[in-house]
């Protein structure tokens, strides 16, 4: 908010017209002025708890393993629902999986799997910071399994599969993925060429 606009406003809220209730909503409370926030009954809302997301997810229907992975990426649940019923979001899971299984491998068979499956689905700049949050979370699943947490995974179906790579992965490369991960999303923000982006990745999360 500039400071004119700030101004305006604390005029306003100083000089009300009769019987005017106004609601300001805000998700950054700290850049309000004090003198503004000094006028205003402050009200907190908590975002949805991601369990009571899923839950409700699955009694409308949705596949568990959909289910937890859309009430993951956000704690809207209309957006959580249409994102669960999607079939390009159910191809985005199969393919950031299938990237993670071949990263474990060989840097050829990640470059291959970027340029035959990743690069197809994954078109647009939104599209592939979905991608990178499916990626980010497989990590997350891996340090809930080597901390004891796994009724919290992600990725519920995968945990068998999952629990030898927990042990056979320290926590700190654990966490030098999931930082290398969250910095490719950074340079793409700041609109890096995601070609170059995501095979730096891949050479990044080798092993």
């Amino acid at each position: 908010m500039t400071p004119n606009a700030a101004n305006s406003l604390l005029k306003f809220l100083e000089e009300p017209s009769s019987e005017t209730t106004a609601i300001l909503i805000t998700e950054q409370v700290h850049r309000i002025l004090p003198t503004i926030i000094s006028r205003c009954q402050v009200v907190s809302f908590q975002p949805l708890p991601r369990e009571l997301i899923k839950e409700r997810l699955i009694s409308e229907g949705i596949n568990i393993n959909m289910a937890a992975l859309a009430a993951s990426l956000t704690n809207n649940y209309q957006e959580a629902f249409e994102l669960s019923s999607e079939e390009w979001f159910a191809q985005a899971r199969i393919i950031v999986l299938k990237l993670y299984e071949v990263l474990r491998k060989s840097p050829f068979q990640a470059m291959i799997s970027l340029q035959e499956d990743f690069n197809e689905h994954f078109k647009e700049k939104h599209q592939i910071d979905r991608a990178l949050d499916l990626l980010l979370l497989i990590y997350k699943d891996l340090l809930y399994i080597q901390i004891g947490q796994g009724d919290k995974l992600v990725y519920p179906d995968k945990k068998q599969d999952w629990e030898s790579d927990a042990l056979q992965v320290s926590t700190n490369s654990l966490s030098d993925k999931m930082t290398a991960v969250l910095e490719a999303k950074r340079k793409l923000n700041a609109n890096m060429n995601t070609q170059l982006l995501l095979e730096q990745l891949v050479l990044k999360l080798q092993g």
